[in-house]
């Protein structure tokens, strides 16, 4: 789960910023320039490139979301590794959801959440449009299709967790879920008013 949640959140600026460290170290090591200062100065940017690159790598959510699983962590990554699992991926929006036999682990964003099952209260699916309109004419729509997962923490108290998907996705994750909780509900949002 943790390698698969990992490779999920990999940044590509992290990849490239590490990668462009490289000539910067290698130009430090064999360029014969005669003067130590042009050395250093190589040296350093690589170090900066390489630590700016590094932070991207490792600056994920996914270790604060490890630690925050305690001692479910091999009973959620068994659910994890079992379940159907649904990607979105869209510009900058990137989600997805696990549905495993005993937990559901949903991300978007920066936040990943692991449900246990038993403790889902409602399951519901959401379509938000929002229409564009430019000089006053209306250019468009876009409709955005997202689950949204109502659950009891270990102390009773009532959570919400959402991930957007495309429509069969949330159609398909509704009723992979229907088996925990009652009939999922319905819900629109037109938003009219946003200018291009």
């Amino acid at each position: 789960m943790q390698a698969d949640l990992n490779a999920r959140y990999r940044s590509i600026a992290g990849i490239v910023l590490s990668a462009i460290s490289l000539p910067f170290f290698l130009a430090a090591i064999f360029w014969r320039s005669g003067a130590v200062e042009a050395n250093v100065f190589l040296a350093i940017g690589g170090l900066i490139f390489l630590g700016w690159g590094l932070l991207k790598l490792l600056r994920t959510p996914v270790r604060a979301f490890i630690r925050s699983c305690g001692n479910e962590l091999p009973e959620i990554g068994r659910s994890y590794l079992e379940g159907k699992v649904l990607t979105y991926h869209k510009g900058k929006v990137r989600g997805g959801i696990s549905i495993g036999g005993d937990y559901t682990v949903i991300w978007q964003g920066n936040r990943i959440t692991a449900v246990r099952n038993s403790r889902i209260t409602d399951v519901k699916k959401h379509v938000k449009q929002t229409k564009y309109y430019g000089n006053g004419v209306y250019t468009g729509a876009a409709t955005a299709h997202i689950l949204v997962i109502d659950f009891n923490d270990a102390a009773g108290s009532g959570h919400r967790c959402s991930v957007q998907l495309h429509e069969f996705q949330v159609e398909m994750a509704c009723e992979a879920l229907h088996v925990f909780r009652a009939e999922a509900s319905f819900s629109t949002q037109i938003q009219n008013d946003t200018v291009v």
